[in-house]
Formats: structure tokens, sequence, C-alpha cells
């Protein structure tokens, strides 16, 4: 079980990743998650770092978001980015993974996860049997539960530091 728990990478942030790793991985598509991955949690603004990072990798990549945010503004923010969305994607059950997969029509040998939580993100990959990339947190603050599960995390992660 506990592999399951473990990013294939990590990184500081979803600006540091390194895409030419994904593909020399063989990564043709990409899944991202939404809150405190691409936006700061609880904003509805995607910044233009943001949208740079989404038109830069959608010209190597297909790009998709599987959140499971349940608000109103995950389509516009899709939309905005002219990628596909899943949404609630139910993380870390596989189905959400599943369904983005078909929607890009790619098979899980192909297909990235990069967020920001162990639980979800990167168990959901993992269980999907998709790469995953774990990425830092944008902002400190969160929901409840999921700030209780970042103090797990940081027991899963002790020792490993970032890549970039």
């Amino acid at each position: 079980m506990s592999w399951r728990l473990q990013p294939d990478l990590y990184y500081s942030s979803l600006y540091a990743v390194d895409l030419d790793e994904l593909e020399r991985r063989g990564i043709t598509a990409i899944v991202i998650d939404l809150d405190n991955t691409i936006v700061p949690r609880d904003t509805r603004l995607l910044d233009d770092r943001g949208r740079q990072w989404a038109a830069r990798t959608k010209e190597r990549f297909q790009l998709a978001i599987v959140s499971n945010n349940t608000q109103s503004y995950p389509p516009g923010m899709a939309s905005e980015l002219d990628v596909l969305l899943v949404a609630p994607a139910m993380k870390p059950l596989r189905r959400g993974f599943r369904r983005a997969m078909e929607l890009l029509g790619v098979d899980a040998a192909r297909t990235a996860i990069i967020g920001d939580q162990i639980f979800t993100d990167v168990l959901g990959g993992n269980r999907t049997g998709i790469t995953t990339v774990l990425v830092d947190p944008l902002v400190a603050n969160d929901l409840p539960h999921t700030l209780l599960l970042r103090r797990f995390e940081a027991l899963i992660m002790a020792g490993r530091h970032p890549l970039a």
C-alpha cells in the first residue's frame, strides 16, 4: 500500500515540472489538478503564469483538468484554458482518471497526473497506473480535512526533496 502513496516525481511547483522528463517517459497526455496546483485554493482567477504554463504545455501534450471541486468555477477555468474537464472526479477513485483518458484517447502508460495531494492525486493516479507527479501546494490554506491529511503527507515525504 505504501508504494501507492509515493509519487513517481516530486517538484516544488507546477512551474518546476520538467516536461522534457515526462516526454522521455513516453507521456503524451497530462491530467492536472485544479485547486492549489494551478490556481491557489479558494481563488477563482487564473493568473498569467498559469495561462502561459497551460499554453506551453498544450503545444507538447494533451491536457485536461481532473478536479474534485464541486463549485461552479471549474468549467469556466477549463473553458478559459481550452482544455477538457472531469469534475467532480472523486479522486482517489479511478473513474475520473479513466474518464479523462477516454476523452483524450490515451492509455495509462502515456498519461501523467500533476497534483498537490498524495491522498487524492498520487493515490488515485497510482491506482490507475499513470505516472504521478506531486507538486507542493501553491498556498498553505486549505480545507480542514486536507490540512489534517497534509500532516500525514509530510510523514510520507520525510527526507524526500523536490527535484526542482
